[in-house]
């Protein structure tokens, strides 16, 4: 896409051989691309771990370091008495709801706004509604439909150099700028952190640590890099749980902190529980 307008592809812009990685594995690391030119590393070049301190440890540190990361990230983009209003993405789901409450007690509800895109599941609908009435902000929701998808594919997949099955990105990123929201916060990267994923529950403790390293790398190369793309010409979307620091400290939890049996997030449900 240059100057607004959308540039053709053909087969020779093709890297035969991404594509085919992409196929097989369902995502493909950066810098690799499927069209030309490669995608850089935009978050982080390394990961790094901090070893666990159980002395430093207390009870709702966890939420503190998650206040934190929304902290930093939001002074990004200026003092934070300047903002005037952020946006975040809300599915209802535990990651965003975190992210609307905790942005909500850090700016005030006045200065948040919540946007959901309704996919016909009515109870994805009613928990959004339930988080964004307990955190007193006005949520916006748009029903996605199969036209919707359809016209948003060639822009997405465009933008993304690349398939994708992201285009409802696309389609709340526009949301947001019709509601003249520019900045916005996503929950990307609390799963991974945080023992969110089936893959986490079902990896041995032999395994853990480096079934969450490749699920952060993924993060970065397949979903975040999604948003940024996708979002780019309508709001400019920032991510506070994939921060450096926040990633570091998290990986040094003990997984019991993370998932237990077949539970996940254990110790994120059990500080919110204190708060929420």
């Amino acid at each position: 896409m240059s100057n607004g307008k959308v540039r053709t592809v053909s087969r020779s812009d093709l890297n035969e051989e991404n594509l085919l990685i992409f196929i097989r594995d369902g995502w493909l690391p950066i810098p690799k691309s499927i069209i030309p030119p490669e995608r850089k590393n935009f978050l982080w070049n390394t990961l790094e771990l901090q070893p666990y301190d159980s002395s430093g440890d207390y009870r709702g540190r966890l939420l503190d370091n998650l206040r934190s990361a929304i902290h930093c990230t939001i002074r990004e983009w200026g003092d934070i008495d300047s903002i005037d209003r952020v946006g975040v993405w809300l599915s209802g789901g535990v990651d965003s709801s975190t992210l609307l409450y905790l942005t909500c007690e850090m700016l005030g509800s006045e200065k948040v706004r919540a946007y959901s895109v309704d996919f016909g599941d009515q109870n994805e609908v009613e928990r959004a509604k339930l988080i964004a009435d307990r955190c007193d902000v006005r949520l916006l929701i748009k029903e996605m439909t199969v036209d919707d998808n359809i016209q948003l594919t060639e822009e997405a997949v465009l933008n993304q150099r690349g398939p994708t099955d992201t285009t409802h990105v696309l389609f709340t990123s526009k949301l947001c700028s019709r509601d003249n929201t520019r900045k916005v916060l996503s929950a990307l990267g609390l799963d991974e952190i945080q023992g969110g994923y089936p893959a986490h529950v079902n990896a041995s403790d032999e395994e853990f640590f480096e079934v969450e390293t490749n699920l952060l790398w993924k993060c970065q190369s397949s979903y975040a890099r999604a948003q940024r793309v996708q979002s780019k010409r309508y709001v400019e979307i920032k991510f506070p749980f994939l921060r450096r620091e926040l990633i570091a400290w998290c990986r040094g939890l003990p997984r019991t902190h993370k998932c237990t049996d077949r539970e996940t997030k254990v110790r994120l449900r059990k500080e919110l529980k204190q708060v929420i």
